[in-house]
């Protein structure tokens, strides 16, 4: 299988001079990633996801990009089904296009809607309740990217049942002023970070 790197992205330089397709950009806010690992940032931005299917002559026959924001969290999921791809091009083939086809705008996705509450919990608790932080491919250190994204999400997911135990506890035992007043100051430490995340997965 061969992958064909683009480090300039003259490729997408190409398919928008020649209006293929065009795709979204992100660029991290490395304030966010865990351990600040800075080989993630990119001059030019890191591409969103999309899919482009064309025939021989050029013509476009679909097109699809995704729009980072809050509901999939910053285009990190939600695709198209191949199911309903596949559909939509055998639709096009049987009736050739005589111009480029439109994006679409409403596919049928693989993934529902994230909800954003649960989301930025999941995220403070993979920074310990200090501070947010993205579940951003890791480098070990023999250079190569760690794929253990879904062993930290879990992880991250089972220290919330601890996280809201702990200040339930507290608010038993503790008189309220004092666990009111802590609970005060966590908030107040944490909303910087949560305002961070809240504008870096803004709609577009």
């Amino acid at each position: 299988m061969r992958h064909i790197g683009d480090p300039h992205q003259e490729i997408l330089s190409e398919c928008r001079e020649r209006d293929w397709i065009d795709l979204f950009t992100t660029h991290w806010d490395m304030e966010l990633v865990q351990g600040g690992d800075t080989w993630m940032s990119h001059p030019k931005g890191h591409f969103q996801p999309g899919v482009l299917v064309m025939r021989k002559d050029g013509t476009v026959l679909y097109r699809w990009q995704s729009r980072p924001s809050r509901k999939n969290v910053g285009g990190a999921v939600s695709r198209p089904t191949p199911e309903y791809v596949w559909q939509k091009i055998e639709s096009a083939l049987a009736t050739p296009p005589t111009s480029h086809a439109d994006y679409d705008e409403s596919p049928d996705m693989d993934v529902e809607p994230v909800f954003w509450p649960l989301f930025v919990m999941v995220l403070i608790a993979n920074g310990w309740f200090i501070r947010p932080r993205v579940f951003n491919m890791q480098v070990g250190d023999d250079n190569r990217i760690k794929n253990n994204v879904g062993k930290r999400q879990k992880a991250a997911l089972r220290r919330l049942p601890f996280f809201f135990g702990f200040w339930i506890l507290l608010f038993a035992l503790v008189p309220l002023p004092v666990s009111a007043g802590l609970l005060t100051l966590w908030v107040a430490w944490i909303t910087p970070g949560v305002i961070r995340v809240h504008h870096s997965f803004r709609s577009i």
